[in-house]
């Protein structure tokens, strides 16, 4: 479905809406890495090579409602989606080392309401 979408409408912010496609995507990727890699195995070096991980949770997590829209200047959707099935592809491999019994480990604080599996 995303891929069916044209570039040109990834930079429109919808009527009714604070941001734009182009930026969601962007989030949701940060998002995936953060909460399907990191918070259960740790960082993982090969997210590290294909994304600018500070600088993306920077634009996608840090900037609030007011800054909600990335200009194509700033990254090509094309960029985005290629780093987007590289990502997927990382965190499936990375979610298939896992066994259930990383069900019964501990869960550690690490961020106001976000718990890290140790």
């Amino acid at each position: 479905m995303i891929a069916k979408l044209p570039e040109n409408l990834w930079y429109i912010i919808p009527e009714e809406t604070d941001s734009n496609f182009v930026w969601q995507f962007g989030h949701l990727l940060v998002s995936q890495n953060f909460h399907a890699i990191s918070t259960i195995t740790g960082e993982n070096e090969n997210v590290q090579s294909v994304l600018p991980i500070k600088e993306y949770k920077s634009i996608f997590n840090e900037m609030g409602t007011l800054h909600r829209s990335i200009g194509k200047d700033l990254i090509p959707a094309e960029k985005l989606w290629e780093q987007s099935e590289t990502i997927h592809k990382i965190c499936i491999n990375n979610l298939g080392t896992l066994n259930d019994d990383i069900l019964l480990g501990k869960l550690e604080l690490i961020h106001s309401g976000i718990l890290l599996l140790k």
